[in-house]
């Protein structure tokens, strides 16, 4: 099955939030509005409701194994399937690694610096006990993978949104904003770019002024000033321009985001 590489939608399509994939579609798939603004399908993490207009971020790895030291069995070009061993101290669960990644990282062996998108796996004991990983359609090893290899399997970003951290430095990469309150492990569109809401928290974001994800309230967005500039949310991630004064403290304001 294909999909196209962009959806367009209309108007509203970006407020649907439900429990299963939207349409079927694949997690990451792009939406575009007939005003350029642009969503990602996205699902919210089992453990916590998304707020409309709060910034939120990839989640941790949660499988313990993207450091790229597991153990696979050896590939050959054209396989469709890799047999790899669990960690130490970390079961897999069915599934976890669908519409993830597998990684040929290590510095030693053949086939390394290439990933493949993995369709599904299967479950496995922690602590060396092998399981399958499933290409996604359409993807085969290109290049044979030997016994002194080691690989690494990270999920999809779009599979668990969590609420961004406070603090001065990242703990993953920004997401976007959902437009819509998202209940826990709903699939939802996250806001990427064009005219989105924003909560600003107590700070004063005058209009068009640069803006980056908030160090003191988790979620929020804030000026980018000369103190913070220098901070790693300053200095690398302008989310967007304000467009419009806060209503009070503790408000909302209009932002151009500008992530993707």
């Amino acid at each position: 099955m294909s999909f196209p590489n962009v959806i367009y939608g209309d108007y509203g399509d970006e407020k649907v939030a439900q429990s299963t994939k939207i349409g079927s579609l694949p997690l990451g798939k792009l939406m575009i509005l007939p005003d350029s603004r642009t969503f990602v399908h996205t699902r919210a993490h089992t453990a916590q409701a998304m707020t409309a207009g709060y910034l939120y971020q990839a989640d941790d790895a949660r499988g313990g194994t993207s450091a790229h030291d597991i153990l696979p069995a050896t590939a050959a070009v054209g396989q469709t399937s890799v047999v790899v061993q669990s960690p130490a101290g970390t079961a897999v669960l069915t599934d976890l690694y669908a519409e993830g990644f597998l990684m040929v990282a290590s510095s030693v062996g053949t086939g390394t610096g290439i990933q493949y998108k993995v369709k599904a796996n299967g479950s496995a004991a922690a602590g060396s006990s092998n399981f399958t990983v499933q290409l996604a359609d359409g993807e085969t090893i290109h290049v044979a993978i030997d016994s002194t290899a080691t690989v690494g399997l990270r999920e999809s970003i779009w599979g668990a949104a969590d609420l961004m951290t406070t603090g001065t430095a990242f703990t993953g990469p920004i997401l976007g904003i959902p437009p819509v309150a998202v209940s826990a492990g709903f699939y939802h569109w996250i806001q990427r770019s064009g005219q989105a809401m924003a909560f600003a928290a107590a700070t004063t974001i005058p209009i068009g002024d640069p803006v980056q994800a908030g160090t003191g309230v988790a979620g929020s967005i804030q000026k980018i000033s000369a103190t913070t500039v220098v901070d790693p949310k300053g200095r690398m991630s302008t989310v967007g321009h304000g467009l419009t004064a806060p209503a009070g403290t503790g408000g909302f304001v209009q932002i151009n985001l500008e992530l993707q």
